[in-house]
Order: structure tokens, then sequence, then C-alpha cells
């Protein structure tokens, strides 16, 4: 079955690389704006994709100086990070680029504006193409862009999900159920509850539908509660994800696909650590204080890969301790990673107290990670799955 592939989105990328300028894209998070980007640069053949997700960044993952020895004294050169150099022709994707924090700003407008960071050119690096990721959504920003000189430099494309290829993306992932049952379930939903169960989303609902899991367990925690899906201002008493979820349910049993979507699970938290590591998942264990739930995960994945898990306490963990920038010998920019996750062999990893992270750098390297699987840009090999765990939010309390 073909889907369509987000012709206005595609359509935009081939024209700002052909016309040489850059291109802004703004749209609701989780409706494929990323994965239409993967897609169809990869079409492009000898094009690669440079993935820089912004939200992620440290001030020195882009650009330092740092001392290099120049005809037989140091002098102050500007290293540039590996990626940017990667040998041939490439399109540069900033996700997220207005999560960034103020001091990533300036170099990220220095991209967009000029194609050019610190000294170096970034055509004569190979660039063909410079985009930049957005959700406007204002909570989830930490920069606004005001000032028409900037502005007047991009050529911006708002999108929704009619626009991208969560769809082929999907049916991909999918390959063997034949999704469009499901995709008329959502097409059918009011605008507001195609917001809340976005692409991203109803992703997570099929991964536990098809692994025999309840489809519930792929909506997201919200302040330590299941979303609901009900209209702005509904009444949790007004969620319409049982119905919802049930219609996907029988939409994927009458593709043939075997969905039990049961209403308990027998110990729950060793059934989906087993599955996260069998299927390659992210997965968050929500539990009160003193339950277990550390050991019990501890537990299962030194029976399933037969070695403990890289384990990390946000509270106390340090960027350092995940990865640092250092110089190399051909005057790049690359990152040592720790040196458990440069282990042979097959690995999981733990966040513990995912809720409670030390600080806003070592959060932004643990969501590289968490969503990209990827560390300083780096893929993780041998990386199964992830755990993370989380104590209830505990309820504010009145002032």
């Amino acid at each position: 079955m073909s889907m369509p592939d987000g012709p206005r989105l595609a359509r935009f990328i081939d024209t700002m690389i052909d016309l040489g300028i850059t291109g802004q894209v703004f749209g609701e998070h989780g409706i494929g704006k990323t994965s239409t980007f993967f897609h169809h640069v990869r079409r492009r053949g000898d094009t690669a994709l440079v993935y820089v997700p912004a939200a992620n960044l440290t001030p020195d993952d882009l650009l330092v100086n740092a001392p290099v020895r120049q005809d037989g004294e140091l002098v102050l050169r500007q290293l540039i990070m590996r990626q940017l150099k990667p040998g041939r022709p490439f399109v540069l994707l900033i996700d997220d680029s207005l999560q960034a924090g103020a001091t990533i700003q300036s170099q990220l407008m220095q991209i967009a504006c000029n194609w050019t960071l610190g000294e170096h050119d970034l055509r004569a690096l190979g660039c063909v193409g410079v985009f930049l990721t957005d959700n406007e959504t204002l909570t989830e920003t930490a920069a606004l862009r005001t000032d028409p000189a900037v502005l007047d430099r991009m050529a911006t494309l708002r999108v929704t999900a009619a626009d991208t290829a969560w769809r082929a993306a999907l049916s991909r992932r999918f390959r063997g159920v034949d999704l469009t049952g499901v995709f008329r379930v959502w097409a059918s939903l009011p605008a507001e509850l195609r917001r809340l169960l976005s692409p991203r989303t109803l992703e997570h609902v099929l991964d536990c539908a098809l692994a025999g899991l309840p489809l519930a367990w792929g909506l997201p925690l919200v302040d330590g509660r299941r979303l609901p899906l009900a209209a702005s201002g509904g009444k949790r008493a007004n969620d319409q994800a049982p119905e919802i979820l049930g219609r996907i349910a029988s939409e994927l049993r009458r593709a043939g696909a075997d969905v039990p979507d049961p209403a308990h699970v027998p110990d729950a938290v060793r059934r989906v650590v087993r599955t996260a590591i069998e299927r390659r998942w992210a997965v968050l264990v929500q539990g009160p204080p003193g339950c277990g739930k550390t050991e019990v995960v501890k537990e299962v994945v030194r029976d399933e890969l037969g070695a403990d898990p890289l384990y990390f306490s946000l509270p106390v963990t340090n960027v350092e301790d995940l990865c640092a920038p250092v110089p190399t010998l051909d005057g790049t920019l690359d990152n040592l990673l720790s040196g458990p996750f440069l282990e042979p062999g097959d690995k999981a990893i733990v966040w513990d107290e995912y809720n409670r992270p030390k600080d806003k750098a070592t959060f932004a390297r643990l969501m590289e990670v968490t969503q990209e699987w990827s560390l300083a840009g780096r893929r993780i090999k041998g990386l199964r799955a992830q755990i993370a765990l989380q104590n209830p939010p505990y309820p504010s309390k009145a002032a």
C-alpha cells in the first residue's frame, strides 16, 4: 500500500536547496517534520543529512577556540564540530532551534543567515541546504526571533500533519500491517484530539498494541498522569481515550493483527522492560519511592543481556560524566564519550530519577540520548533499550 509522502514539505526542501535559501519550518511537535527530512534527503543519493538537535547543544559543541601548533608556535584556531565536515554534500537540519539557550542562538543565527560558523564557510565544507525546524508553542521555546534583519534571511513554512511523511513513515515501520483503518480513525478526530494524539504518540500506541500491551501505555505521562484525550478545557471525566484506542485496536484486528489490549498486565515492570530490550524501546516507569522498581529493572536487564545496565542517577550526574568536547588532530572538534558507552556488546541504560536532573546541560544530553539514541552526535553502539525511572511528581503546596 503506497501512502502520500508529504509533498508540500518535500517540495519546500527541494526548492530551498535549489535556491540556496535557508528554510524555517514551523509545526506542532510529533507530526513528522524530522522524519520527512531524513526520508526525503536520503532520496537525493549522494547528499547526507547532518542532524543537529539544537535543544541539546552546549556552547562548546559547535565551535571552540583551541590552541594548535602553527609554524612552530601555538596559535588559537576555531575548531568546528566534526559532523559539519562529512566529506560530501550535506543538508544541515537544526531541529528545535528555538529551544536552544541564549548562548547558542548567536551561533545558530550566523549559520542561518550567512551559512558560516565562526571563520568556517559551510558551503566550502559541502553544505547545500540549511533548515531550522521548530514548534511555535511558547512553552516549548527558549527564545523568540523578532529582528527583521534575521527573519528576512529565511523562507518560512508552516506545516501540519497533512504536509509531512508521517503516514509513510508509520507504514514502513509497521510493514505487514495495513494501517488504512487506523489512519481513518485518526483523520476522523476533531483537530484538538488529533493534536493530542500526534503521529509520534500514535506510533507509541501502535508499538504497544502490536507487542500485546495495553494501548493506553502509549499515551505520555503529563505531570505524572496519563494524558487524557479531551478537547481544550475538557475535564478528565470527558476523556475519550478508551473509545479512540478501542477503535484503533478494532482496526488493527480487522487488518489481521493480534491485539489483545489487556486491561491488566501481570508483573508489568518486568514485562515492559523485556519488551523494551526485545524491540529497542525507550520506556518510562513511574512508581512511588521505595517500591523496588530500580532493582527490578536492573535484575531484568542482567537476565536478558548478561550484564549490568549503564546506570545514571540524574540528581548526581554531571554532563562530564557522559561526554566532553576535545580537539582532534585533523583540526575538528569531537566529543569523548564516557567509557561505558563504548564497551562492546549489547547494553541498556537506566536513567534513575529521570525528572530530577542536576542541571540543564545534563538534561540536554539526556534528551539527546533518549530521543535520538546518540550522544554528542555519535550513535551508541549496541544500545538495546533505555529505561527511565521516576517517582510521581509531588503535588505543589498552595501559597
